[in-house]
């Protein structure tokens, strides 16, 4: 008897070696969830049990309210029309879009996706930003990031960014900090300045993302060195990994891509990357950059113009 209990003993302890402990949710933090439809219990658990109910920025503004810096803010599926900007503060926060989640900013643009009136930015954060697979659309703002401004490192990943407007940089995004864009599409933005759809002061790292018809429209003979980039201006530095820019343009130079005004040490590479029919009033159809350090690897380029100047 005493040798069946000791084996049973002995299996007892070996499964439990083997056995794969629950994952662990980080110390203080949380899951905080907003929905377009349902009864609201904060934080909620679920597309199907919310802890922020509404249709507009409202219910969204709650939750980053209630957020503490580390949590994630889920907002599911549904349209959710934006008549104020978002504003997330000094939190490092992921918004994650849990669904087919639109953020729409109200603007009217016209075909192209040139403002026409109307509007509002999406997002506004002090702070380092992880924004997951939203579709953003129709936001303008009267300077900096039509659709989202970040004073920290901001990181996307999928989603879609479609018809925003900046008056001044960054018809989608503008980030003070590095930019990191992964499978993210960048479609029909427009700024006057710099960097169509994003805009970095920073360093900027993309891989897989695609622009197409994202247009920088301000440039003059007489413009700044920071007018180009029609799909993408980074400040300092471009890594570059397999991503696509089809018919972008500026009015400076760079027509998908300016990069490097500011000389830095480091080095930018696109690598495997391809530009089609990209334009540019002044200088660099694809690309132009004043950075010495600029590495292309096994990239191809077809019909990319320099149109004058």
């Amino acid at each position: 008897m005493k040798r069946r209990f000791s084996a049973l003993i002995a299996l007892f302890l070996i499964a439990g070696m083997f056995t794969v402990p629950a994952p662990v949710a980080a110390k203080g933090y949380q899951d905080l969830w907003v929905a377009t439809s349902g009864i609201a219990d904060a934080p909620g658990t679920s597309c199907g049990n919310p802890g922020y109910v509404g249709v507009t920025e409202v219910a969204i503004q709650e939750a980053v309210d209630a957020a503490s810096s580390g949590d994630v803010i889920h907002i599911c599926g549904g349209h959710y029309d934006i008549g104020t900007t978002i504003n997330l503060g000094v939190k490092d926060l992921t918004l994650k879009s849990s669904g087919p989640a639109v953020l729409d900013g109200g603007a009217t643009v016209a075909a192209d996706g040139t403002w026409i009136s109307g509007g509002h930015q999406i997002l506004t954060s002090s702070a380092d930003l992880t924004v997951v697979g939203f579709t953003m659309t129709h936001a303008r703002t009267n300077w900096l990031g039509g659709a989202i401004y970040t004073q920290g490192k901001l990181t996307l990943l999928g989603g879609l960014y479609t018809f925003n407007n900046a008056d001044g940089y960054g018809g989608a995004v503008y980030a003070v900090q590095d930019v990191v864009a992964t499978s993210s599409k960048f479609l029909n933005n427009h700024a006057p300045y710099g960097g169509g759809g994003i805009y970095g002061s920073a360093a900027v790292t993309l891989r897989r993302a695609y622009f197409a018809n994202n247009v920088v429209s301000g440039c003059s003979l007489d413009f700044d060195s920071d007018c180009g980039g029609g799909a993408v201006y980074a400040y300092t530095t471009i890594a570059d990994d397999h991503s696509v820019y089809v018919m972008n343009h500026t009015r400076g130079e760079g027509g998908a891509i300016y990069a490097g005004e500011q000389d830095t040490d480091g080095k930018s590479v696109i690598k495997g990357s391809r530009f089609l029919r990209n334009t540019a009033d002044y200088g660099g159809g694809a690309i132009a950059t004043d950075n010495s350090n600029l590495t292309i690897i096994r990239s191809r380029f077809v019909r990319n113009r320099t149109l004058g100047g």
